[in-house]
Parts: C-alpha cells; structure tokens; sequence
C-alpha cells in the first residue's frame, strides 16, 4: 500500500524542506518530526493563515498524516484541530476536501502532549508541498509530524 513514512522522523526530510508562517523562538519549523524531543511551536495564534510547511523530496502521492504535541515541565500544548493545503509548485496552493465535498476537511488532531493520532486520507493527492495549518489547540500550536504516502499508486 501506499502508506510509507516519507521522512520526517527519520530525517531524510531536511530542515531546509520545513517551514513555518512564525515560529516560537527554540521551537523552529526543523523540530516538528514525530517522536522527536521537541516541536514546531507557532508565535502567532492566528488561525488560517499560521502554517507549518513541508517540501517532500519529491513529488509524491500523500495517504495519512500523524501528529504529536509537546511537552515543557508541567505544561502541555497540542493541536486539537487543522486543515491541510498543498501545492506542486508552491504557488497555487489546495485546501484538501472530502471526494464530493467543498468544504475545507478539519481534521481531528491530538488529545494530549505525546499520544500519535494517525488520519488516513480517504483520498490520497500528489503534491511536493504540504502545509498544515493548526485551527484549535491547547495552550499552543505545538507540532511534531510524519507524512504518509508512496512514489506512486502501486507504491
């Protein structure tokens, strides 16, 4: 299936494929890896317009997205919710809709610092760029990411 780790825990992702619309200070766009021992923490609380940004190494077909939030001493911070967009060319960008759909699909994020929630998409994209934007959270939008997918259909 089409359903590999494309590189964000294991950092064949490099940090000069990740991005961010504002980060907290400590907290940069290269900390948002699933499992890793920080996070991606976003400055601004603006909803919409903050994102965290991905550049796969190649054109790929994206299935699933798992997140995980952060922890500092007694402090929790994690994405309740967030929408994907993404583009080929980083320009002319797509927010991803249920087949069927126009409406924007919000997608169920975490529920505590450190449990993994995986969302299958139900229909996969190809795409090179992949933003997530954080639309609810607990105390801050905190990320740590993988992304699933494959070269191709076959995989």
């Amino acid at each position: 299936g089409c359903t590999y780790p494309l590189g964000m825990s294991d950092g064949r992702i490099r940090n000069t494929q990740l991005s961010a619309e504002s980060s907290d200070l400590g907290w940069g766009p290269g900390k948002a890896r699933l499992n890793g021992a920080s996070a991606w923490c976003s400055d601004s609380e603006k909803l919409w317009t903050t994102f965290l940004q991905i550049r796969l190494d190649k054109v790929r077909h994206v299935s699933g997205i798992s997140s995980q939030g952060q922890s500092q001493l007694v402090r929790s911070y994690y994405v309740l919710t967030y929408a994907l967009r993404y583009s080929l060319d980083g320009i002319d960008w797509h927010w991803y809709k249920d087949v069927g759909s126009d409406q924007i699909k919000i997608f169920t994020g975490n529920s505590n610092y450190n449990t993994e929630k995986r969302n299958t998409l139900r229909d996969t994209f190809v795409t090179l760029y992949l933003r997530v934007y954080p639309l609810s959270f607990y105390n801050d939008m905190c990320l740590r990411l993988e992304i699933y997918g494959c070269l191709d259909e076959k995989g």
